[in-house]
């Protein structure tokens, strides 16, 4: 039965050529961002931009016609824009319920120098570097969230709202299918990297020097490396790499086979001073993410903050990469906001403009090295302003993980809902 009210489907790529049985009869019209799109269609539907198709359809509903890893971004950013969230219609694979994002989500490992931490893919830290069976603290975190699965289910007596996780009312049904996400954050003796960044920990030249002495102190990366494969040996794994330049690492070429044989998923930082083929083509397969660290709008703020000029060269190898990629929405710019230093409109709008050339969503950041330590109220105020101009541009963008002081990162959650 049709209602009557016409619906805009937002959304014209694969989940909406997959699965026409779930489209809602009154379709009028598809909308997406994809420009080549524009003037085609899909299954006799027209396919037109947001503005074109608000413009035929003025009331009309939006149902989001994309997978669920999509909803995140593209709820904020229909919000973002001024669309009420009433108006929006979310499909079959989405579920609505009491409950949050943690409890939907596969917590994080971190792994470093033989210590062991669990943390929350959007609160943070959950138990402090904790030595001892990796078991025994996956399951008092699973004892938590069941608890705090159960206690949302049977709307029992306690209260979230006060919780900046449950920043939104909508969960995927769905997440990705992994056993445990995996990340490094320690310091390594045989960790390197080829840029001076300002803001980098590694006072020393041990991760500026491209050959790695043995008598270093610390932790061996590729000793823990081995530790991994060998503990979660046929389980899925996403790992996030956290330390370093991998592009530049002595055991790449040992870490990518490891990763190709398992079929593992990745998260790549990197700050693109060099283009690898073989990060590449993991991508295309679509297991690997990439992080990419620019940080600036201008070449000579890039400098100030790399060490190096090497612009234009790092904005030609993220292009090179994502021409390579199915979808460059899994992967994101990195902007890590530095007060006196990055915190202008020439660099804000340096930035939005390669952002926009790219088609890539953003990632936003703090120096979190300087925690815990508030950020100024003129900082503050500036990153607003970043957000907004991010807004307008209808560029999607998020928070970084832990990298707000939860103080912070709660207010600025509650600004960017306004």
């Amino acid at each position: 039965m049709r209602s009557g009210i016409p619906i805009i489907c937002y959304g014209a790529g694969k989940w909406a050529s997959d699965n026409k049985n779930l489209l809602p009869s009154d379709t009028m019209c598809f909308c997406d961002k994809d420009q080549t799109k524009h003037g085609t269609s899909l299954y006799n539907y027209p396919i037109y931009s947001l503005q074109q198709g608000f413009e035929l359809y003025p009331d009309a509903k939006i149902f989001l016609s994309v997978g669920t890893k999509f909803i995140n971004e593209i709820l904020q950013y229909l919000c973002a824009i001024g669309i009420e969230r009433e108006r929006i219609l979310l499909n079959d694979d989405t579920e609505q319920h009491a409950g949050c994002v943690y409890l939907e989500r596969i917590p994080w490992i971190t792994i470093g120098g033989a210590k062991i931490k669990v943390v929350s893919e959007y609160i943070g830290e959950l138990s402090i570097n904790r030595v001892g069976d990796l078991q025994q603290d996956f399951e008092k975190i699973e004892r938590n969230r069941q608890n705090c699965r159960k206690k949302s289910f049977l709307q029992s007596d306690f209260n979230c709202n006060d919780c900046f996780v449950n920043a939104f009312d909508f969960y995927p049904s769905k997440v990705r299918n992994v056993d445990y996400n995996i990340v490094f954050e320690s310091n390594y003796k045989d960790t390197v990297c080829n840029a001076r960044c300002v803001y980098c920990t590694a006072y020393d030249e041990r991760r500026y020097a491209q050959n790695v002495k043995s008598e270093n102190k610390g932790p061996a990366f590729i000793d823990d490396w081995r530790k991994i494969k060998s503990m979660f040996v046929g389980k899925k794994l996403f790992i996030g790499m956290a330390n370093g330049e991998m592009t530049i690492s002595p055991w790449k070429d040992e870490v990518i086979k490891d990763i190709n044989e398992s079929k593992w998923e990745i998260l790549v930082p990197t700050n693109c001073f060099i283009y690898n083929n073989e990060l590449a083509k993991i991508a295309a397969d679509g297991r690997a993410i990439f992080i990419f660290s620019l940080d600036a709008g201008t070449p000579e703020t890039f400098k100030r903050i790399k060490g190096f000029d090497k612009f234009n060269r790092c904005i030609s190898n993220i292009k090179e990469y994502l021409s390579k990629c199915k979808s460059s929405d899994y992967h994101c710019l990195k902007y890590l906001l530095l007060e006196n230093i990055n915190d202008n409109q020439e660099n804000f709008d340096g930035f939005i403009d390669v952002a926009k050339k790219l088609c890539c969503p953003v990632m936003i950041s703090n120096d979190n090295f300087t925690l815990p330590n508030r950020m100024s109220i003129t900082l503050k105020e500036k990153l607003l302003l970043f957000i907004d101009k991010l807004r307008t541009a209808g560029i999607w963008f998020d928070f970084g993980r832990a990298t707000f002081q939860s103080d912070d990162y709660m207010e600025l959650r509650q600004e960017v809902k306004k």
